[in-house]
Protein backbone atom coordinates (compact mmCIF):
# COMPACT_ATOMS: atom_id res chain seq x y z
CA UNK A 1 0.00 0.00 0.00
CA UNK A 2 1.21 3.60 -0.78
CA UNK A 3 2.67 5.35 2.01
CA UNK A 4 0.13 7.75 3.43
CA UNK A 5 2.41 10.01 5.31
CA UNK A 6 3.82 11.18 2.06
CA UNK A 7 3.36 15.18 2.46
CA UNK A 8 2.61 15.38 -1.89
CA UNK A 9 -0.06 12.90 -1.01
CA UNK A 10 -1.19 14.91 2.03
CA UNK A 11 -0.87 18.12 -0.31
CA UNK A 12 -3.61 16.18 -3.22
CA UNK A 13 -5.69 14.52 -0.19
CA UNK A 14 -7.14 17.17 1.68
CA UNK A 15 -6.53 21.17 2.76
CA UNK A 16 -8.19 23.88 4.31
CA UNK A 17 -9.72 26.64 1.54
CA UNK A 18 -10.26 30.23 2.10
CA UNK A 19 -13.45 29.66 0.27
CA UNK A 20 -16.63 27.48 0.57
CA UNK A 21 -17.64 25.06 -2.30
CA UNK A 22 -21.15 24.15 -2.03
CA UNK A 23 -24.66 24.85 -3.17
CA UNK A 24 -28.29 26.20 -2.47
CA UNK A 25 -30.96 24.05 -3.29
CA UNK A 26 -34.79 25.19 -3.72
CA UNK A 27 -37.66 22.73 -4.14
CA UNK A 28 -41.02 23.92 -5.27
CA UNK A 29 -44.11 23.04 -6.71
CA UNK A 30 -47.67 24.92 -7.38
CA UNK A 31 -51.05 22.95 -8.58
CA UNK A 32 -51.40 25.24 -11.51
CA UNK A 33 -49.19 26.47 -14.42
CA UNK A 34 -47.97 29.72 -13.95
CA UNK A 35 -44.31 31.32 -14.75
CA UNK A 36 -42.11 32.17 -11.88
CA UNK A 37 -38.57 33.89 -11.49
CA UNK A 38 -36.35 32.93 -8.79
CA UNK A 39 -33.14 34.58 -7.12
CA UNK A 40 -30.06 34.27 -4.83
CA UNK A 41 -28.42 37.17 -3.94
CA UNK A 42 -25.41 37.22 -1.19
CA UNK A 43 -23.10 40.25 -0.52
CA UNK A 44 -20.42 39.10 -2.71
CA UNK A 45 -23.08 38.53 -5.95
CA UNK A 46 -25.31 41.51 -5.32
CA UNK A 47 -26.69 41.23 -8.50
CA UNK A 48 -27.73 37.73 -7.43
CA UNK A 49 -27.55 34.36 -9.51
CA UNK A 50 -31.34 33.82 -11.16
CA UNK A 51 -33.39 31.24 -13.22
CA UNK A 52 -36.73 31.51 -15.35
CA UNK A 53 -39.08 28.38 -15.05
CA UNK A 54 -42.25 27.48 -15.85
CA UNK A 55 -44.09 26.09 -12.72
CA UNK A 56 -46.15 23.24 -14.22
CA UNK A 57 -49.23 21.92 -12.40
CA UNK A 58 -48.05 19.87 -9.41
CA UNK A 59 -44.95 19.34 -10.83
CA UNK A 60 -41.96 19.29 -8.54
CA UNK A 61 -39.07 21.16 -9.84
CA UNK A 62 -35.73 21.79 -7.93
CA UNK A 63 -33.06 24.46 -8.72
CA UNK A 64 -29.57 24.46 -8.01
CA UNK A 65 -27.48 27.66 -6.56
CA UNK A 66 -23.88 27.80 -5.53
CA UNK A 67 -23.30 29.48 -2.67
CA UNK A 68 -21.15 31.15 -0.01
CA UNK A 69 -21.18 29.54 2.75
CA UNK A 70 -19.88 32.42 5.08
CA UNK A 71 -22.28 34.83 3.51
CA UNK A 72 -26.64 34.84 4.27
CA UNK A 73 -28.40 34.34 1.33
CA UNK A 74 -31.60 35.51 0.20
CA UNK A 75 -33.97 33.42 -1.70
CA UNK A 76 -36.23 35.45 -3.84
CA UNK A 77 -39.42 34.20 -6.04
CA UNK A 78 -41.56 36.08 -8.17
CA UNK A 79 -44.54 34.01 -9.32
CA UNK A 80 -46.76 35.61 -12.58
CA UNK A 81 -50.49 36.10 -12.72
CA UNK A 82 -52.68 33.55 -9.97
CA UNK A 83 -56.28 33.92 -11.75
CA UNK A 84 -57.15 31.25 -8.77
CA UNK A 85 -56.59 33.44 -5.89
CA UNK A 86 -57.38 36.99 -8.02
CA UNK A 87 -53.52 37.97 -8.32
CA UNK A 88 -51.56 39.66 -10.99
CA UNK A 89 -48.53 38.87 -9.35
CA UNK A 90 -47.03 37.54 -6.21
CA UNK A 91 -43.33 37.90 -5.03
CA UNK A 92 -41.79 36.11 -1.46
CA UNK A 93 -38.28 36.08 -0.08
CA UNK A 94 -36.52 34.77 2.53
CA UNK A 95 -32.91 35.29 4.18
CA UNK A 96 -31.15 32.32 5.35
CA UNK A 97 -28.44 31.19 6.71
CA UNK A 98 -25.93 28.22 4.77
CA UNK A 99 -24.79 25.38 6.79
CA UNK A 100 -24.07 22.08 5.36
CA UNK A 101 -26.26 19.14 5.82
CA UNK A 102 -29.25 22.63 6.58
CA UNK A 103 -33.02 21.30 5.32
CA UNK A 104 -35.42 23.83 5.96
CA UNK A 105 -39.40 22.16 5.28
CA UNK A 106 -42.15 24.24 6.34
CA UNK A 107 -44.95 22.48 7.38
CA UNK A 108 -47.59 25.27 5.89
CA UNK A 109 -46.33 27.70 2.51
CA UNK A 110 -48.27 30.72 1.56
CA UNK A 111 -50.47 29.95 -2.26
CA UNK A 112 -49.60 29.88 -4.49
CA UNK A 113 -47.02 27.27 -3.52
CA UNK A 114 -48.33 23.44 -2.19
CA UNK A 115 -44.35 22.14 -1.90
CA UNK A 116 -41.29 24.32 -0.59
CA UNK A 117 -37.88 23.44 0.63
CA UNK A 118 -34.46 24.76 0.98
CA UNK A 119 -31.61 22.39 1.30
CA UNK A 120 -27.37 23.20 2.01
CA UNK A 121 -24.98 20.31 0.84
CA UNK A 122 -21.48 20.59 0.07
CA UNK A 123 -20.10 19.66 -3.81
CA UNK A 124 -18.17 16.57 -4.22
CA UNK A 125 -14.92 16.32 -2.27
CA UNK A 126 -15.95 18.90 0.05
CA UNK A 127 -17.00 18.81 3.93
CA UNK A 128 -17.37 21.09 7.34
CA UNK A 129 -20.20 22.80 8.38
CA UNK A 130 -19.06 25.62 5.58
CA UNK A 131 -17.88 23.08 2.67
CA UNK A 132 -14.07 25.26 2.82
CA UNK A 133 -12.04 21.47 4.24
CA UNK A 134 -11.61 20.14 1.15
CA UNK A 135 -10.54 16.06 0.92
CA UNK A 136 -10.61 13.75 -2.31
CA UNK A 137 -12.73 10.83 -1.51
CA UNK A 138 -11.18 8.95 -4.79
CA UNK A 139 -7.62 9.33 -3.49
CA UNK A 140 -8.26 8.51 0.15
CA UNK A 141 -10.03 5.47 -1.50
CA UNK A 142 -6.93 4.35 -2.99
CA UNK A 143 -4.60 4.34 0.13
CA UNK A 144 -7.45 2.32 1.98
CA UNK A 145 -8.85 5.10 3.54
CA UNK A 146 -12.04 7.83 2.96
CA UNK A 147 -12.66 11.53 4.50
CA UNK A 148 -14.82 11.81 7.62
CA UNK A 149 -17.13 14.38 8.14
CA UNK A 150 -14.74 16.79 9.48
CA UNK A 151 -12.91 16.50 5.82
CA UNK A 152 -10.04 14.91 6.95
CA UNK A 153 -8.31 11.50 5.80
CA UNK A 154 -9.91 8.72 8.54
CA UNK A 155 -10.00 4.93 8.44
CA UNK A 156 -12.78 2.62 7.68
CA UNK A 157 -15.40 3.06 10.11
CA UNK A 158 -15.06 0.78 13.18
CA UNK A 159 -11.09 0.56 12.53
CA UNK A 160 -7.70 2.85 13.56
CA UNK A 161 -4.42 2.86 13.01
CA UNK A 162 -1.98 3.80 10.60
CA UNK A 163 -2.80 0.66 8.84
CA UNK A 164 -6.41 0.58 9.49
CA UNK A 165 -6.57 -2.68 11.64
CA UNK A 166 -6.99 -2.08 15.18
CA UNK A 167 -10.63 -2.00 16.04
CA UNK A 168 -11.24 1.49 16.94
CA UNK A 169 -11.51 1.97 20.99
CA UNK A 170 -15.00 3.64 21.89
CA UNK A 171 -13.43 5.14 25.31
CA UNK A 172 -11.14 7.51 22.64
CA UNK A 173 -14.39 9.42 22.20
CA UNK A 174 -17.67 8.52 23.67
CA UNK A 175 -20.52 9.93 21.74
CA UNK A 176 -23.53 10.52 22.30
CA UNK A 177 -27.20 11.11 20.72
CA UNK A 178 -25.83 8.11 17.97
CA UNK A 179 -22.41 9.71 16.86
CA UNK A 180 -19.97 7.62 16.18
CA UNK A 181 -16.29 7.29 16.83
CA UNK A 182 -13.57 7.79 14.75
CA UNK A 183 -10.12 8.83 13.79
CA UNK A 184 -8.44 12.05 11.67
CA UNK A 185 -4.82 11.84 10.45
CA UNK A 186 -3.66 15.06 10.47
CA UNK A 187 -1.04 16.44 8.52
CA UNK A 188 1.54 15.65 10.69
CA UNK A 189 0.13 12.09 10.69
CA UNK A 190 -0.92 12.67 14.06
CA UNK A 191 -3.91 10.11 14.28
CA UNK A 192 -6.68 11.96 16.38
CA UNK A 193 -10.13 11.22 17.75
CA UNK A 194 -13.27 12.64 16.97
CA UNK A 195 -16.97 11.81 16.75
CA UNK A 196 -19.13 11.81 13.59
CA UNK A 197 -22.30 14.16 14.53
CA UNK A 198 -25.52 12.47 13.15
CA UNK A 199 -27.89 15.48 11.53
CA UNK A 200 -29.57 17.52 13.70
CA UNK A 201 -26.64 17.50 16.81
CA UNK A 202 -22.68 18.71 17.33
CA UNK A 203 -20.54 19.63 19.88
CA UNK A 204 -16.85 17.84 20.30
CA UNK A 205 -18.78 14.06 21.70
CA UNK A 206 -21.84 15.18 19.61
CA UNK A 207 -23.93 16.21 23.31
CA UNK A 208 -26.33 19.64 21.48
CA UNK A 209 -28.82 19.53 19.74
CA UNK A 210 -29.27 21.99 16.76
CA UNK A 211 -32.52 23.94 17.80
CA UNK A 212 -35.47 24.27 15.28
CA UNK A 213 -34.91 27.27 12.96
CA UNK A 214 -37.54 30.10 12.34
CA UNK A 215 -37.29 31.39 8.83
CA UNK A 216 -39.59 34.67 8.20
CA UNK A 217 -40.74 34.47 4.53
CA UNK A 218 -41.96 37.73 3.77
CA UNK A 219 -44.52 38.48 1.10
CA UNK A 220 -45.98 40.84 -1.67
CA UNK A 221 -49.33 40.40 -3.54
CA UNK A 222 -50.50 42.70 -6.55
CA UNK A 223 -54.32 41.81 -6.83
CA UNK A 224 -56.36 41.97 -9.59
CA UNK A 225 -58.00 45.31 -10.34
CA UNK A 226 -61.83 43.23 -9.65
CA UNK A 227 -61.56 43.17 -5.87
CA UNK A 228 -61.62 45.56 -3.42
CA UNK A 229 -59.20 45.55 -0.40
CA UNK A 230 -61.63 43.98 2.37
CA UNK A 231 -61.91 41.27 0.31
CA UNK A 232 -58.69 40.86 -0.40
CA UNK A 233 -57.14 41.30 3.23
CA UNK A 234 -59.70 38.61 4.51
CA UNK A 235 -58.58 36.74 1.01
CA UNK A 236 -54.68 36.56 1.97
CA UNK A 237 -55.35 35.41 6.06
CA UNK A 238 -55.83 32.08 4.36
CA UNK A 239 -53.22 31.77 1.04
CA UNK A 240 -51.57 29.06 3.18
CA UNK A 241 -51.66 25.65 1.72
CA UNK A 242 -49.98 22.33 3.83
CA UNK A 243 -46.13 21.64 2.38
CA UNK A 244 -46.20 18.07 0.12
CA UNK A 245 -42.53 17.78 1.36
CA UNK A 246 -42.33 17.80 4.87
CA UNK A 247 -39.81 15.01 5.71
CA UNK A 248 -38.71 13.35 9.09
CA UNK A 249 -35.88 15.89 9.82
CA UNK A 250 -34.25 17.33 12.66
CA UNK A 251 -34.67 20.82 11.49
CA UNK A 252 -37.56 22.60 10.80
CA UNK A 253 -38.81 25.84 9.77
CA UNK A 254 -41.56 27.72 11.06
CA UNK A 255 -43.55 30.20 8.56
CA UNK A 256 -44.30 33.84 9.59
CA UNK A 257 -45.75 35.62 6.85
CA UNK A 258 -45.12 39.44 7.29
CA UNK A 259 -48.03 41.01 4.93
CA UNK A 260 -47.06 44.59 6.32
CA UNK A 261 -45.62 44.56 2.56
CA UNK A 262 -48.95 43.64 0.76
CA UNK A 263 -49.87 46.32 -2.13
CA UNK A 264 -52.90 47.57 -3.05
CA UNK A 265 -54.02 48.36 -6.05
Amino acid sequence: MPNLYSPLIYLLLFVHLCHSSGHLELTIKSPWIQQAAVGLYQPSAPFGNIHSLILHGNEQQTLRFPVNFTENAKVVITVGGSPNFGLQNSRFETVVVPENGKVLTPEDVPAPFNAFRIAFECDANFHGEHCAQMCNEQVAEQYGKRCNTAGFPSCPRGFMGRECTDPIRQELCPCKNGGQCATSFLSNSQEVPLCECPRGFFGPICQSEKTVEKVEIKTEYTPELRYVPQIIAKHYESMKMRNELIASVKKRVNISVDRSRRRMV
